[in-house]
């Protein structure tokens, strides 16, 4: 079943280096980002050639302008820009937040308008260098396509692969085609941008680039000491341009064959496969992506042991790759079945890193799948106490923290974000942290909307908080309000992936008003008959009294009322709970102990589906389904915010009219004791089960009306 969306709308953060004032690693707010940013004036030196092999040192840039950052995670960057006779020089020393960076772009442009995009992965193995020509378009924008141009453009760049806690990258680049006019003291514009991640985190700084998609609001002035190097030094370095044409004809083998390679490897060609892989090997020595590649074809293949030794051999050529050290870990545990060796290839990942949060953060995600929570909850700990100031590794520590049944560690939580927040007074995005955390973890809605306001009134222009506050009240089942917050903001918004879903939730909102008071009559009709047929679920967290809708869904209820009857739901547990969206059980097979079964066990039989007229409100219990008709069996589901989105997709057939704190607390693994029938009408309760084809029956046809 999908999830319902969760959280902010990720903002692709970025780790944005760009020679922008300092002021512009703070996050803009909307209106600021519509104007046109105040750049600044780079004067850049004239100095010896430095070797570009990615290995950056003061001394080789010395005399270099240098522009010292701190980046919103603590670390630090230094840039280095110099001119040597025709060619313009950057050097990037990065300590390392993110343990792969993806891309690297340095935008120029002549006129502040038109822009070129130089742009290469400096953690790809070997420089791989791609010119991507530009005008006036957005490397954000997902609807245009760069395509690469088969020439060495004029530069070449090399990145240092042999650091694990940093990483450096140079760019050489030909004054010439960068249309530099020889002597002048034209000014230009130019930028740099880097992307990096984190397992599952993507950062971008400052967010008014993505925002506005337009990346002209990363340049920055730049200018000649005195002037721009002599008409003669330019032409040399333009005519010693030409050699770099061999970084390029590298580059176009390596994705020519890495195509041709995983084409093979969807055919299941194996033999052709491995032949390709050695002619790459060949003629690409030492480069750590081809074990690699050659790792993930040979588990392909069955062949483990031979593609854990491939992965080791990318290591050793490239120590810094952590994906490939979580490779390792997740072959172990899932194809392998040797969980005594999964904990050692995570221990040699923590050690290979030692001071760096990442691996940390992984090893407390792993702990927490194999269910040692207090090795789980101690690697998180001990990552937060590298970084506390990133919230990615607070957050992930608070939900170790809640999902712990000791109230004494979510207050641990609470206290955490509360700290947070205090930290951080003036930070937007610091309040709405604690806003999302209130909300998503603690259903505590009242709380979240007062938090979101703080964020507000630091950000009164940022339309996105006001979204999440309406979203916020909506969950709770405020629509009447959801509709005001949204409604003064969603004709201002123009980023591409907030102004539908803002839409959308507008439109849910408008629609829900309605059905709340519809849902008010009927339940006031329910409660003058005090007939309908009630249940209680007793699980580790409490009880959940649950009142069921039987004049509007009768079979689905009396298939719940029969198998409870029978007792087979006691002893089942949660296998599923989705924070920000319903918790799920009633599957047979999650008392076996095995969870990669649980979500596809049954009583043996499917029920026909109903057209309940009710909706998903906060608390609703309703079938959890495959996508097939007829296809509910036992499982349920017990929405824990309004879920619109499963409307006349799931049969609600009952509602909490006690015990929604409770429900709150559910928790993945947690018992369901005994479902105890408190009343129920006197009469039998058996299902009308289903006994047609299915779908996927090639004999199925809908019948006609």
């Amino acid at each position: 079943m999908a999830d319902i969306t969760q959280g902010r709308i990720p903002p692709v953060f970025l780790l944005i280096i760009v020679f922008t004032a300092v002021s512009c690693l703070t996050t803009k707010s909307f209106a600021q980002a519509e104007e046109q940013p105040q750049r600044v004036r780079i004067a850049v030196p004239d100095g010896k050639a430095p070797v570009v092999d990615g290995k950056v040192s003061a001394e080789e840039y010395e005399g270099a302008h240098t522009i010292d950052l701190l980046l919103p995670d603590n670390s630090s960057a230094a840039i280095r820009l110099v001119t040597s006779g025709g060619w313009l020089f950057i050097a990037c020393d990065i300590e390392q937040p993110y343990e792969f960076v993806n891309e690297v772009q340095f935008l120029w442009s002549g006129d502040g308008k038109s822009i070129d995009s130089f742009g290469f992965n400096p953690y790809m193995f070997f420089s791989q260098p791609r010119y991507n020509e530009q005008h006036d378009r957005t490397t954000f924008d997902g609807r245009r396509k760069f395509l690469p141009v088969e020439s060495a453009g004029g530069w070449t760049a090399k990145a240092n692969t042999d650091s694990k806690n940093r990483w450096q990258a140079e760019l050489q680049i030909s004054l010439s085609r960068l249309g530099v006019t020889a002597g002048s003291k034209k000014e230009y514009f130019c930028g740099f941008v880097v992307i990096g991640s984190s397992m599952d985190t993507t950062a971008c700084y400052p967010d008014s680039i993505v925002r506005s998609n337009d990346p002209k609001r990363g340049l920055a002035a730049i200018v000649p000491a005195s002037t721009w190097p002599d008409g003669e030094s330019i032409a040399r370095a333009e005519k010693e341009a030409a050699s770099f044409d061999a970084e390029f004809k590298k580059d176009k083998f390596f994705r020519t064959m890495s195509t041709l390679a995983q084409r093979q490897a969807k055919a299941g060609k194996f033999k052709d496969l491995h032949i390709t892989i050695d002619q790459m090997e060949k003629q690409l020595p030492g480069t750590p992506a081809i074990p690699y590649f050659r790792g993930l074809m040979r588990e392909r293949e069955g062949k483990l042991k031979a593609a854990i030794a491939d992965f080791r051999e990318a290591i050793s050529r490239c120590p810094g790759l952590h994906p490939v050290y979580r490779e390792i870990v997740s072959l172990y545990l899932t194809k392998v079945k040797d969980r005594d060796a999964a904990k050692n290839a995570l221990k040699e990942y923590v050690e290979a890193f030692p001071g760096s949060p990442r691996p940390l953060v992984y090893a407390g995600m792993v702990y927490s799948e194999l269910g040692d929570v207090g090795a789980a909850r101690a690697a998180l700990e001990a990552a937060y106490g590298l970084r506390k100031d990133d919230i990615e590794i607070l957050k992930r520590l608070m939900a170790c923290y809640i999902e712990n049944p000791d109230d004494r560690l979510v207050a641990k939580a609470v206290d955490l974000i509360d700290r947070y927040a205090a930290s951080h007074p003036k930070d937007a995005g610091a309040q709405a942290e604690r806003a999302f955390f209130l909300a998503h973890r603690l259903y505590r809605f009242s709380d979240a909307v007062a938090a979101m306001d703080n964020a507000i009134k630091i950000e009164p222009d940022d339309p996105s908080l006001h979204v999440y506050r309406g979203q916020f009240l909506f969950w709770d089942g405020r629509y009447d309000e959801a509709v005001k917050t949204l409604e003064k903001v969603v004709g201002k918004i123009t980023a591409p992936q907030l102004k539908p879903y803002a839409a959308g939730l507008l439109e849910w909102a408008r629609q829900y008003v309605e059905f709340a008071a519809i849902e008010k009559k009927k339940r006031s009709e329910e409660a003058k008959r005090d007939d309908l047929p009630r249940v209680k679920l007793i699980t580790d967290r409490g009880e959940i009294i649950l009142e069921l809708f039987e004049d509007d869904a009768p079979n689905t209820v009396a298939n719940f009322i029969s198998l409870a009857e029978k007792k087979f739901y006691d002893g089942t547990r949660f296998h599923s709970v989705k924070h920000g969206a319903y918790a799920q059980g009633g599957d047979p097979n999650s008392r076996d102990g095995n969870p990669d079964n649980d979500g596809f066990g049954g009583p043996g039989y499917t029920i026909r589906d109903e057209s309940s007229p009710r909706r998903h409100f906060r608390g609703t219990i309703t079938t959890a389904k495959g996508s097939e008709p007829h296809s509910a069996g036992s499982q349920f589901i017990i929405t824990l915010v309004t879920m619109p989105e499963i409307d006349g997709k799931n049969t609600s057939f009952g509602r909490v009219i006690a015990g929604l704190d409770v429900l709150g607390r559910l928790r993945r693994g947690d018992y369901l004791k005994e479902v105890r029938i408190i009343r129920k009408r006197d009469h039998g309760y058996q299902p009308d089960k289903f006994e047609g084809p299915r779908k996927s029956d090639p004999f199925w046809q809908p019948k006609k009306k």
